[in-house]
């Protein structure tokens, strides 16, 4: 199944991942000086190398969680990948949208409760 991903949050994806783990990239891709093409390039090279394959029922149709999901996979540090099934013209793609989830590196972690149920 072809595998897609918007520009324009790749582009942000970088820019808050230079913010949250700039050491962690520059590191790994091995610069002094980071720019966000640097991670948005490295980001692409990742998402090139990994396997987002949908379920299929026994009919061959994707089988996904009821908004379209598949598995949500750890990209490189902070940076997450939720790939979705979505509709393209006459085919299924899969659309790959990325997530920054920032880690609490220094302090306690304070939970918040969301809900009583």
């Amino acid at each position: 199944m072809k595998v897609i991903a918007d520009e324009g949050n790749l582009v942000e994806t970088a820019a808050l991942a230079r913010r949250f783990a700039h050491d962690e990239f520059a590191r790994t891709i091995g610069v002094e000086v980071l720019a966000e093409g640097d991670i948005a390039n490295f980001l692409l090279d990742r998402l090139a190398s990994m396997r987002f394959t949908p379920h299929l029922t026994p009919d061959l149709t994707p089988h996904h969680k009821p908004n379209g999901a598949l598995i949500v996979q750890r990209v490189h540090a902070c940076v997450y990948a939720m790939p979705m099934v979505v509709q393209q013209g006459d085919a299924q793609v899969i659309e790959v949208r990325l997530a920054v989830v920032p880690q609490v590196q220094h302090g306690l972690a304070t939970q918040l409760v969301i809900s009583k149920d």
